[in-house]
């Protein structure tokens, strides 16, 4: 029973730690657009910065394709 307890402190505590915002993300700030790797968030240059349009699939497009109800739609570059 006292390592069940023990063992529920510790699980609790790493939950605790687990919760803990170590990083501030307010002090992240970023461009509007679409980023693809690390490498453009370091450096703050997102690949698209244009605005996309998230579009819904026909259903036809949607039995045919297999994939996703929705899809990303770019502009040209």
């Amino acid at each position: 029973m006292r390592q069940l307890i023990i063992l529920f402190c510790l699980f609790n505590q790493l939950i605790s730690l687990a919760q803990t915002d170590i990083i501030k993300f307010e002090s992240l700030k970023l461009k509007k657009g679409i980023y693809f790797s690390f490498d453009e968030i370091n450096n703050n240059t997102p690949s698209f910065t244009d605005s996309i349009k998230i579009k819904e699939r026909r259903e036809k497009e949607f039995e045919q394709t297999g994939r996703g109800a929705y899809y990303l739609e770019f502009p040209l570059i």
